[in-house]
């Protein structure tokens, strides 16, 4: 699970900070960790960013999260972050 993954990679860090770090409000991170928002293609994006280590894992994460197939077809837009990544 993706959340739960996240809680992982924030660490001992506050919300704040880690919410800063991938590019998203502490109260959106906060939403995402109550089951009030689900993750999207911009926390996916600020995680691969902060974590690259951890790329495989967290789209894998977020993609199982999405059993509905709603964001399959951010498929082609995890590829251009990848592509973005890159350079």
């Amino acid at each position: 699970m993706l959340v739960d993954l996240m809680k992982e990679l924030q660490a001992e860090k506050s919300q704040t900070r880690f919410a800063s770090e991938i590019g998203i409000s502490q109260r959106m991170l906060s939403m995402i960790y109550i089951g009030r928002r689900r993750a999207g293609l911009r926390v996916v994006t600020g995680l691969v960013s902060r974590f690259p280590e951890r790329r495989d894992e967290i789209i894998a994460s977020f993609f199982a999260d999405h059993p509905d197939n709603r964001h399959v077809q951010l498929a082609d837009e995890v590829g251009e972050t990848d592509r973005i990544l890159s350079n």
